[in-house]
């Protein structure tokens, strides 16, 4: 017999899948894009601490969510860099949005904006679980999750890393990340100024 209450739950199921099949397809198509050509950049010239602003407004509903306080540092007068906007806000949205995952509730999430002499440094740093010393040179591979199940869980792809060192490298900048269990995770950004 048909049980609607069954159906829903199959329809939901399937729903879910079918999205994060469609994350994985944008994010192998974005990594291919990038690995293809740098022309895939449209560069303008933007300023990084306004855009890194209105980013972390808009994970306002996620960090009260899960009680995070997020803090904004800066050091310097200009911040501006000429870049693809869309592709660097895509790498700041994943580190927060990661930062905000693994971070167990009531977390610190701080980022430092720093101006020198011919780049911008940004550095985005939680107090969350943090990664294995063994997985922390992995991270930037493809597919490669720390925790299966929890990155699972929490709907990522294992793209999303890759494809922001694709993007920072495209841009002749440098990504890092250092962590250390439990006790969290910092992940450091250098672009090239104006």
């Amino acid at each position: 017999p048909y049980d609607p209450e069954k159906a829903r739950k199959f329809i939901s199921i399937i729903k879910d899948h079918a999205k994060r099949l469609e994350n994985i397809i944008e994010d192998l198509l974005s990594l291919s894009e990038l690995e293809l050509s740098k022309d895939c950049l449209s560069k303008t010239e933007f300023d990084l601490k306004k855009l890194t602003d209105e980013i972390a407004l808009s994970f306002g509903y996620e960090l009260d969510t899960k009680r995070h306080v997020l803090s904004i540092d800066q050091r310097g007068e200009d911040f501006r860099i000429k870049a693809d906007r869309d592709k660097i806000e895509q790498v700041i949205v994943n580190l927060i949005d990661n930062a905000v995952k693994y971070t167990n509730e009531g977390g610190q999430i701080n980022i430092y904006i720093l101006e020198q002499q011919n780049d911008i440094t940004i550095t985005i740093r939680d107090n969350g679980i943090g990664i294995p010393k063994e997985d922390v040179n992995r991270v930037f591979e493809r597919f490669y999750r720390v925790d299966k199940a929890r990155s699972r869980q929490l709907g990522g792809t294992g793209l999303g890393l890759g494809i922001a060192k694709h993007i920072i490298l495209a841009h002749n900048g440098q990504i890092s990340i250092e962590s250390e269990i439990h006790k969290g995770t910092k992940v450091l950004i250098r672009l090239p100024k104006v």
